[in-house]
């Protein structure tokens, strides 16, 4: 007896092996490969008028900028999340133009644009986690400045439709906008959340911010703050939306206040320097591009 329950049991984990060598089969028959552009131009690039990405409806995506900025679009980081690499990375400029074989979302043409880095720059990456400096952001025991509180009313929000663009001496509805000052940075939101500000203000800074404040409402503000040019290198260049003409990036402190001195002064928050787990992407192995 003892034989042949030995042998059904054999039986049925042979069959249940071979079951799971045919679903797995099956599901890798039915992957679909990563999305790629049908035809791409990557090019040397003289021209800072325009430094971003823009990926366009219809599959077409126009880039300009350092390597580094088209690899934190690409896997969706932030400069200081990129780590290794050649120093050319945050200096060379290179002009993208590529479209896709049909329509794709915008996460499918980062992906292809992940794929045309590796093909052109020969680039390979690692993710990990590594216990990096950061920012805290949280809420002193003075409180928070009353007048930043949301009133509510947003007229854009109150009637149902989409935020407009933001008018001279006017805040943007439920969102966050930024100018250039002569060196120095303005954040203007109107009904944002802290994580919009946090969102838009890490283009500006060294190293994540997180939030610890607790507060769930939206605020109404204008900070103004000295960006960290002279820790976030030459990428800073790129990730300002709208640099100024002739405008040279500042080194330092200016008479505008320092970020940490801006949140306390303007908003009542207190930013302190801490450390912490961040994701982050690691360049293994990256080549100037040959040509087309």
């Amino acid at each position: 007896m003892r034989r042949i329950h030995s042998l059904t049991a054999t039986a049925g984990n042979a069959a249940a092996a071979a079951l799971l060598i045919v679903i797995a089969a099956l599901g890798g028959f039915g992957q679909q490969p990563p999305p790629r552009f049908e035809v791409a131009s990557v090019k040397p690039s003289q021209n800072r008028n325009f430094l971003g990405v823009d990926a366009r409806a219809g599959g077409r995506l126009m880039a300009n900028g350092p390597l580094a900025l088209l690899v934190a679009n690409a896997y969706g980081v932030k400069h200081f999340q990129i780590l290794g690499g050649p120093a050319w990375i945050d200096s060379d400029l290179y002009s993208i133009e590529a479209k896709a074989e049909g329509r794709l979302s915008r996460a499918g043409m980062m992906q292809a644009l992940q794929a045309l880095l590796e093909d052109r720059f020969k680039l390979s990456v690692d993710r990990q986690t590594r216990e990096l400096g950061v920012y805290v952001l949280t809420v002193p025991k003075s409180g928070m400045k009353r007048e930043v509180l949301s009133a509510g009313g947003c007229p854009a929000r109150d009637a149902g439709t989409e935020p407009g663009p933001p008018q001279p001496g006017r805040r943007p509805c439920g969102g966050v906008t930024f100018m250039g000052l002569g060196g120095r940075v303005r954040l203007e939101g109107r009904e944002a959340t802290i994580a919009q500000l946090l969102e838009r203000l890490s283009n500006f800074v060294d190293r994540p911010i997180i939030d610890r404040t607790g507060y769930l409402g939206t605020l109404d503000f204008a900070l103004e703050f000295a960006p960290q040019w002279n820790l976030a290198g030459p990428f800073a260049l790129a990730v300002a939306p709208h640099p100024m003409p002739g405008e040279a990036p500042d080194s330092g402190e200016t008479a505008a206040a320092s970020l940490v001195s801006a949140f306390r002064e303007q908003m009542g928050l207190k930013l302190e320097s801490g450390r912490g787990p961040v994701p982050v992407i690691t360049i293994r192995h990256v080549e100037r591009p040959g040509g087309n």
